[in-house]
């Protein structure tokens, strides 16, 4: 009874340590996070950072390149106020270990599990490729938009169409002595960011977005997919359009639905994202790519005998011609475009909002002459086989990004510098032979 009594008061004092020590940890983080600035999701970003540049220190030893020079002018000129070297400098796993060592990593890990649930579960796949204000873009995220980029580049570029892709000549020079690769990564590198930076935007404007019910359609999906044909061959078909897995795949429709939430939040409550002096987009525009509206008026079959689909006969040509002139008269005398875009315009399939396009995308004349124009500009009688258009350029997404760009801090790692073009489209050119293959197969058993 008493061998008992001393095992189960050993037992209780060794719990009651135990928990000192928790009591202990807790305390300590709770103090160093009241001091360091930044949050646990950011220095776990600061952390995913030094794995990466740690790949390249002896590099860095030897020399500085113009680009790496490049971005610590950045860092300087983004600078926080100067705070403690070891509070900025310090990585969370190094400040785990200084705090209670290895002996109870278990104990901190559920604690941290405990104040941060799905902490682990959250973390994207892959490794930190750039930063876009403090937002990681993993090297995984890079590759489906290197690919995406490189499909572009190649179909402008592979002018004989002999080639394919797979075996494109990467390293040969192309605009402004860049390589073909280095253009295909920057174009890559400038789509994601402008992608983060209209997300963060919207979150940051409170633009409404169902992330639960995004993830729900994003598993629905998937899952419908894999019960179908199996979870082997929907890989290899997500491999097949640039991305690494399943999850990436799910991913990739959570933050398509979450970029349309915050375009469609753009186009209702535009105050809220556009500088109010919209003429400063002005220095933004893109070539091929802008946001115009207009008013249509139908040329109907250009007949004086014709009848228009509902049965009504049709108006010749040049009185169709006239009625487009006067509207246009009336807006050169200052009546609002609007509201004489709701009375008049024919296009049907056109909101309040407009069209946000790239080249391509629209008739030829209206694309020529909405992107000759300036924002809040409006354009002469536009002939199109459609009718007449009065063509008014807008601010739009697109803009917007170059004008969010030039104030972001963007910063890309060492991990970002070893993508090779060439690698992933062969990654890419396998899978999909390897997709091909399996569902042929698959095709041939079910018809069986």
């Amino acid at each position: 009874m008493d061998n008992e009594n001393k095992d189960f008061q050993g037992t209780t004092e060794e719990s009651e340590m135990q928990k000192k020590v928790r009591e202990d940890i807790s305390s300590k983080i709770a103090d160093a996070a009241a001091e360091i600035p930044e949050e646990i999701a950011a220095a776990e970003a600061a952390d995913e950072e030094a794995e990466a540049d740690s790949e390249t220190a002896a590099e860095t030893a030897e020399s500085v390149s113009a680009e790496e020079a490049e971005n610590q002018e950045l860092d300087e000129m983004y600078a926080e106020p100067p705070k403690e070297p070891k509070k900025v400098t310090i990585t969370l796993g190094s400040f785990i270990m200084s705090l209670i060592g290895t002996a109870v990593i278990g104990a901190l890990l559920l604690f941290v599990g405990m104040q941060i649930p799905g902490w682990i579960e959250s973390r994207p796949e892959g490794k930190t490729a750039a930063k876009v204000d403090g937002t990681a873009i993993t090297d995984l995220d890079m590759k489906y938009y290197i690919y995406i980029a490189a499909n572009d580049y190649f179909t402008d570029n592979n002018n004989d169409g002999s080639a394919k892709i797979a075996d494109y000549d990467w390293s040969q020079t192309g605009e402004d002595g860049k390589t073909a690769e280095q253009i295909v990564k920057d174009k890559a590198l400038e789509s994601v960011v402008g992608e983060v930076l209209i997300m963060n935007l919207g979150d940051k404007n409170g633009a409404e977005w169902d992330k639960a019910a995004s993830e729900e359609k994003a598993n629905s999906q998937t899952d419908q997919l894999v019960n179908s044909y199996g979870e082997e061959l929907i890989t290899l078909n997500a491999q097949a359009q640039g991305l690494s897995s399943i999850k990436q795949y799910k991913r990739k429709i959570v933050q398509f639905e979450h970029l349309k939430a915050v375009e469609t939040d753009m186009e209702s409550n535009p105050s809220k994202y556009y500088p109010e002096d919209t003429s400063v987009l002005n220095d933004y525009i893109a070539e091929g790519k802008g946001s115009a509206k207009h008013i249509l008026i139908k040329n109907d079959d250009g007949s004086s005998t014709g009848t228009t689909e509902d049965g009504q006969e049709a108006a010749p040509a040049e009185d169709k011609r006239a009625k487009a002139e006067e509207i246009l008269g009336r807006i050169n005398n200052g009546e609002d475009f609007d509201a004489l875009m709701n009375e008049f315009n024919e296009d049907t399939g056109e909101t309040e909002a407009g069209y946000t396009f790239t080249a391509g995308e629209m008739a030829a004349p209206f694309e020529k002459a909405a992107f000759a124009l300036k924002i809040g500009e409006v354009s002469d009688i536009v002939e199109s086989q459609y009718g007449y258009h009065i063509i008014k350029r807008i601010p739009g997404r697109y803009e917007l990004e170059g004008y969010l760009k030039e104030k972001a801090k963007i910063k890309t790692t060492s991990v970002f510098d070893k993508l090779s073009v060439s690698d992933i489209l062969k990654e890419v050119d396998t899978a999909t032979t390897d997709f091909q293959t399996m569902y042929a197969q698959s095709q041939q058993k079910t018809s069986k």
